[in-house]
């Protein structure tokens, strides 16, 4: 007997039927903030290439940032589109460098604090292990005063913000342009003894 029969000969399977039941109008798309008072209007935004870009987990960028420096040109549709080769070069190294700029220059109050408080935790780090490297007091006071509030801004811009920056403005860089340094944090475990093994030079 196929698996074709199988099916066919239960009871429950030959009593289901398949029921199509529409949404409610209006019909509102969670990702664009945008509602619709047709089906049609909704098949039709569903199918703008804007719309499509927010979809896309490679372009988390999210185009309704207030300040319109951290506006990607690509996200412009057919204003982008439409212009020549050169054009949309020199409106992507426009929008870089304005962002690298954002990204690179000096951090307020509170991203030094956050900064000190990361430099702490290497320090604090260093010393709960030093058994474990086998490291003399020395050592330990040595790598200490290596990891201060400078170095930890030095690897949290080089090592990770200008790295997810590389590749969009995503990870770490969108955490900077949409919170700021100040609450700049990890994203898990992993990265987390990451940026301490920078920091200190320690192999965590």
């Amino acid at each position: 007997m196929s698996v074709v029969d199988d099916a066919h000969d239960s009871p429950s399977l030959e009593r289901r039927t398949v029921v199509y039941k529409a949404r409610p109008l209006p019909l509102r798309c969670g990702v664009c903030d945008v509602e619709c008072d047709s089906y049609a209007s909704f098949t039709a935004h569903c199918l703008l290439k804007t719309h499509k870009v927010l979809l896309d987990p490679s372009k988390r960028f999210d185009p309704r940032f207030e300040d319109t420096r951290f506006h990607d040109p690509r996200h412009a549709g057919d204003s982008f589109d439409t212009l020549p080769t050169m054009a949309k070069f020199e409106a992507m190294q426009r929008y870089h460098a304005t962002v690298f700029d954002f990204l690179t220059a000096p951090m307020d109050q509170d991203g030094l604090e956050n900064m000190l408080s990361w430099a702490k935790t290497a320090r604090r780090c260093v010393k709960l292990s030093a058994d474990i490297f086998q490291l003399s007091a020395r050592e330990v006071r040595s790598i200490s005063r290596y990891c201060t509030a400078e170095r930890a801004a030095e690897v949290w811009l080089n090592c990770f913000v200008l790295g997810d920056f590389e590749r969009g403005l995503t990870g770490y860089a969108l955490d900077v342009v949409r919170h700021g340094w100040g609450a700049l944090d990890t994203h898990d475990d992993m990265h987390d003894r990451e940026l301490m093994s920078c920091i200190s030079g320690l192999d965590f």
